[in-house]
């Protein structure tokens, strides 16, 4: 046993899977806003970090606007028939910890507009604004469906790709509403995504707004 052994031994240990830190700070202050973007399973660890900011916001952490936007293609948990609300009894519990620990995408079902028993959820659409009152801002987009197919989709879903450009267009205007200078932005998911983001990211950092990008690939 180890404990029987010299105090000096040394115990070697094995780590596997993604670790370290964002290269942009969401610990501390300094971001106010921050943006998310997932392709297919790269979800996962843009929800656990979005539940911790809603966590740091219900602790009294001044964060003003959390853009979720989850790109990926539509499956019998998503779409069609198949859907069912098993992981969406806790809406309205908490509002400002909207995301399960645990998850299947059906969690885009329900509606979550803005309302008494859901204070700070915002369902959006490509055309709802930032600006609009509200914490978390969700996004879901289903890649292989047509916008003129009539498979029928859950309330917050909308058929096709995210306009990428447009959404951090909405953003930057809100930003500069608030007065903020700075902008966080992750990002997991394919190599076409975050080129695009990384493209975005450029083009909207005009002076008055910066964005600050961090991302992951994941292919598959």
């Amino acid at each position: 046993k180890l404990a029987d052994e010299d105090l000096l031994s040394h115990l070697s240990l094995l780590l596997d899977g993604p670790v370290g830190a964002p290269s942009v700070d969401l610990e501390s202050n300094r971001y106010k806003l921050v943006l998310f973007f997932a392709g297919g399973v790269g979800v996962t660890p843009m929800f656990s970090l979005c539940n911790n900011l809603l966590h740091k916001a219900e602790l009294g952490r001044d964060i003003r606007k959390i853009g979720f936007v989850w790109s990926t293609r539509a499956n019998k948990h998503t779409g069609g028939d198949h859907m069912d609300i098993e992981n969406t009894q806790y809406l309205g519990e908490n509002p400002l910890l909207p995301m399960p620990s645990s998850f299947t995408p059906n969690l885009f079902q329900i509606p979550r507009t803005e309302s008494p028993d859901a204070p700070g959820l915002v369902l959006s659409t490509p055309e709802t604004s930032y600006s609009d009152d509200g914490l978390l801002f969700t996004e879901c987009y289903m890649t292989n469906v047509e916008k003129n197919e009539s498979m029928a989709l859950p309330n917050g879903v909308t058929a096709g790709r995210p306009d990428i450009n447009q959404i951090f267009k909405r953003m930057s205007a809100a930003a500069e509403n608030m007065g903020e200078k700075r902008v966080a932005v992750c990002v997991c998911g394919p190599e076409a995504m975050i080129k695009q983001c990384k493209a975005a990211a450029i083009k909207y950092s005009t002076g008055n707004v910066y964005f600050d990008l961090h991302s992951e690939l994941f292919e598959f």
